[in-house]
C-alpha cells in the first residue's frame, strides 16, 4: 500500500514543469544544517537526525511550498507548509512566522 501511495504521490508531484523541476532540485537531496541532516528520497519520504533524535517524515510540495509531515521526533509531529528559495547549493524555508532556516543541499 505504501508504494502505491508512494507512486501517486510521485506522479502528482510531476503533474506540472514547475513542480517537475523543484522536485527535480530537492529530491534525493540531504539537507544539513549544523548537526541536523536528512534526505528527501524520491517516493517522498524524509529521513535522517534533528541533531539529536532520529527523523521519520514524509515531504512534497504543494502550491509551491514545501510541505513535511513529521512523525518522530513526537516534539516537532504535525504537518506545516513552507515557503522556500534555492540559491545554489542552498535551500531556505520560511515558516509562516517569518522565521527562517538555511541548510546546504547536498
Amino acid at each position: 500500500m505504501r508504494t502505491a501511495f508512494s507512486a501517486t504521490l510521485v506522479a502528482a508531484l510531476l503533474a506540472t514543469s514547475a513542480h517537475a523541476q523543484t522536485v527535480a532540485d530537492l529530491a534525493g537531496k540531504t539537507l544539513v544544517m549544523g548537526a541536523a541532516s536528512f534526505t528527501l528520497a524520491r517516493n517522498g519520504a524524509m529521513t535522517g537526525t534533528t541533531g539529536k533524535e532520529p527523523l521519520d517524515a514524509t515531504w512534497t510540495v504543494r502550491d509551491g511550498k514545501f510541505c513535511r509531515t513529521i512523525r518522530a521526533p513526537k516534539r516537532l509531529a504535525g504537518t506545516q507548509c513552507q515557503s522556500f528559495e534555492i540559491k545554489g547549493s542552498k535551500v531556505t524555508f520560511r515558516r509562516a512566522d517569518g522565521a527562517t532556516q538555511v541548510y546546504d543541499i547536498k
